[in-house]
């Protein structure tokens, strides 16, 4: 057990290692060119890099067990009412990035000053510290996703299907059932509690939304894949003798989305520069909705 613990932790430091410094670096950089920045998006100096860096900690303190709906779906309970009920929502969206000093009479001065530092910086970037949560809960609610929906083993079990071998038909039926759940949750939480989707606090509307929007996503590319039998591992020879004399080979997925796949984090960083690039270049913020969708396109 010692040696799994040290395991993991030495394999999320090596994770969460380049993530801070890339951070560090995007964070000096937007200060030093005074690049455009919405404090209201991840705080004053946070960026999602750090929340990339936090994330396996957060999803860490999960007790790990076999992929279920049921830990996104307590998680976003448990922090949809610590939203709601302590009025956090509001203090997130209302409240001032400054605080007060501490008031603690039984500290030491050094004790005091990183309390009061600590507090400091968390108000400041309460969206981004807190949103982890949220992106927590969609972080496993995806485990739960792919391994019920997506890419399941033979061997696996799922609440969706009692049979060991799952069908692409089925892993279809499984995300587009998924998907409706998703939409039942999104409209009972917006229309029917009246808690508006929120990207600042990453609140339970804001996840049920993430999954409404790139469920369909999901699962139009995984008819693409079926179309041209990419992925589609469910066919079998029809006789032994059959399956002895020929050699049943199944396509691999193209260079382009095998590279995406193996370097994902670049993919991001890439983006993320070209997105710089073009607010550089142009006011954004003062587009019209044709000149943001042709920059878009191209």
């Amino acid at each position: 057990n010692n040696n799994n613990n040290n395991n993991n932790l030495q394999r999320r430091l090596r994770r969460c290692v380049p993530l801070v410094v890339m951070g560090l670096l995007r964070l000096a950089t937007h200060k030093g060119m005074e690049y455009q920045e919405h404090a209201s998006e991840y705080g004053v100096h946070w960026n999602f890099f750090f929340t990339l860096a936090l994330l396996p900690w957060v999803v860490g303190l999960i007790p790990s067990a076999a992929p279920s709906w049921i830990t996104p779906f307590f998680l976003l309970s448990l922090y949809q009412w610590f939203l709601s009920a302590h009025n956090v929502q509001e203090w997130i969206e209302q409240a001032p990035r400054t605080c007060g000093k501490s008031t603690r009479t039984n500290a030491t001065t050094t004790t005091s000053v990183i309390v009061d530092t600590l507090l400091c910086l968390f108000v400041a970037n309460r969206e981004g510290v807190l949103g982890c949560i949220g992106y927590a809960a969609i972080y496993v609610a995806g485990e739960w996703i792919g391994q019920t929906a997506l890419w399941p083993s033979s061997s696996s079990s799922s609440s969706l299907s009692s049979s060991k071998t799952i069908t692409t038909t089925s892993r279809l039926g499984a995300l587009w059932l998924i998907w409706l759940l998703s939409v039942a949750l999104w409209l009972g939480l917006t229309q029917g509690l009246g808690i508006a989707v929120s990207r600042r606090s990453t609140n339970a509307s804001f996840c049920c939304w993430v999954l409404v929007v790139n469920l369909p996503i999901l699962g139009f590319l995984q008819i693409i894949d079926h179309r041209h039998g990419q992925y589609d591992n469910d066919k079998t020879a029809a006789t032994a003798a059959t399956a002895a004399s020929t050699t049943v080979t199944t396509p691999q997925a193209t260079l382009v989305s095998q590279a995406v796949n193996r370097h994902g984090l670049l993919c991001f960083i890439v983006a993320n520069l070209l997105t710089g690039a073009v607010n550089l270049s142009m006011n954004t913020l003062e587009a019209s909705n044709t000149t943001a969708f042709v920059v878009l396109l191209g």
